[in-house]
């Protein structure tokens, strides 16, 4: 066994602390590289096959549209196009950039299949790929379909290639990716050959997909296998369970997505010891492997989803089908993750057979945890941290209470005056109305004028409110 060596460390997105008499071990990042499987093409493990397309940074998709016999009418629409892009920027958002397939949509090729075609393929499609009968699978029907169109398309530059039908059978269904192997030693996961080269990567649509479908097939020929399968996966943390966009950051660093740097390793974690390490909350991906010394392999992670944050942790196993089983409070099964968006996370315990993760602390510069074997979940050195974590959050609870209790007062108080403010308003609006209307029932005064008026010697003097002179007398 490698000698332990007891340390604090500090790297990058994550924190490991060793406070006594809880002990954290950091190790060298490499023992934490869990291998790909021998018997599998693709794999949550080290190292990603040579012949996947996360090993290029454009790579080239031809996507081949064909006509089935009886749907004549089938044209590759503008709208069929833009799945296909929005597929390749979705990869893209992954990468952060660093890989972006180029999808390069062919002309329609006519052929003589038919609905029927695609519904026997379904039909034993399973059980075909099991018996590895070329005859009757999809792998030979890919095969069979490039030999016959080799001499008319040109596949210089290619490394993936999709095959796109018309089906309007719903009894097809048929959304397969076919990662070949040179090293598999079998066969039937032989490369495909062409005029101008070997191509290892294919996927079969018996119709036009969404472009949620489309990003999941092409992600198994990057390099990632399917999650879906149990009860246990990780729902909507991973396109390759659900339809959500969006990776497991163990993925991302699998695909050499996620730097190293947001990665830390505890390997040969013994029974005995409780462990205690913490995230960056500033950070949305970030991974720990745990390497247990019972044989088994524990992932625990962040990742953000739809605007939410997540932790999850779950166990990995590359020979499993699906290769990992989500962990985590049962009254959050519907995201498969933790909601670590505020404080109501602490004191979440989520337990493997063997195995406990405890959120302990949270504040808004780091989350604390500690992992425990059951025999130690037992012990008054784990209680005593379940008990702290628990008043931790009845205080953060009180006071996030008491935060709210004197907003709804400085609300209220606020609504208050403005209530008041708006009624001395209308009381001094309706005031000044009244006094107007008041003003105006009161009759004018009336100013007379004197003026004089003569004719000849006659003299006479008119007073009115617009006197005038009598006729034939003149306004003196």
């Amino acid at each position: 066994m490698r000698k332990k060596v007891v340390l604090l460390a500090v790297s990058g997105a994550m924190l490991i602390a060793l406070l006594l008499p809880v002990s954290a071990v950091a190790d060298d990042i490499q023992l934490c590289r869990i291998k790909a499987s021998p018997w599998q093409t693709v794999s949550l493990g080290f190292p990603v096959a040579p012949e996947r397309l996360v090993n290029l940074s454009k790579p080239k998709i031809l996507v081949i549209p064909f006509k089935l016999k009886d749907n004549p009418n089938y044209k590759f629409t503008p709208e069929f196009k833009k799945d296909y892009e929005e597929a390749s920027a979705n990869i893209g958002m992954f990468s952060n950039g660093k890989s972006i397939p180029e999808f390069v949509i062919l002309p329609t090729i006519e052929t003589d299949f038919t609905n029927k075609t695609m519904e026997d393929l379904r039909a034993i499609q399973q059980n075909a790929n099991q018996w590895k009968d070329e005859s009757v699978s999809t792998w030979g029907f890919v095969r069979k379909f490039i030999a016959a169109y080799d001499s008319t398309i040109d596949f210089k530059g290619v490394s993936g290639v999709i095959l796109e039908g018309s089906s309007t059978s719903f009894s097809s269904s048929i959304g397969e990716a076919m990662m070949m192997s040179s090293n598999r030693g079998d066969p039937y996961f032989r490369a495909v050959e062409t005029n101008e080269g070997k191509i290892y990567n294919f996927s079969l649509l018996d119709q036009h997909k969404s472009a949620d479908i489309i990003t999941h097939e092409v992600m198994h020929l990057y390099g990632l296998t399917d999650l879906y399968g149990s009860n246990d996966g990780p729902g909507d943390l991973s396109l390759m369970s659900n339809s959500t966009i969006n990776l497991l950051s163990y993925e991302k660093w699998v695909l050499g997505w996620l730097p190293d740097s947001d990665v830390q390793c505890l390997s040969s974690v013994s029974p005995s010891n409780i462990y205690k390490f913490s995230f960056d909350y500033a950070k949305t991906d970030q991974v720990i492997v745990i390497r247990a010394e019972t044989g088994e392999d524990f992932i625990v992670e962040t990742t953000k989803v739809k605007g939410q944050r997540y932790l999850a942790f779950y166990s990995l196993n590359n020979e499993a089908r699906p290769p990992i089983t989500v962990y985590q409070n049962v009254y959050q099964r519907q995201s498969r993750g933790i909601d670590i968006g505020d404080f109501t996370a602490i004191g979440t315990q989520m337990k493997s057979n063997k195995h406990t993760l405890l959120i302990s602390s949270m504040d808004s510069s780091s989350f604390t945890l500690h992992f425990a074997s059951t025999s130690q979940t037992s012990s008054s050195e784990f209680k005593d941290v379940v008990t702290k974590s628990s008043e931790l959050r009845s205080k953060l609870d009180q006071e996030a209470q008491a935060k709210a209790k004197a907003a709804s007062e400085a609300k209220a108080a606020e609504a208050l005056k403005v209530k008041e403010e708006a009624e001395a308003k209308a009381a001094s609006d309706l005031k000044a109305k009244q006094e107007a209307e008041a003003k105006a029932a009161i009759p004018a005064v009336v100013k007379k004028s004197t003026i004089t008026c003569t004719k000849g010697k006659l003299i006479k003097k008119v007073s009115a409110v617009n006197p005038k002179c009598p006729a034939g007398y003149k306004k003196k």
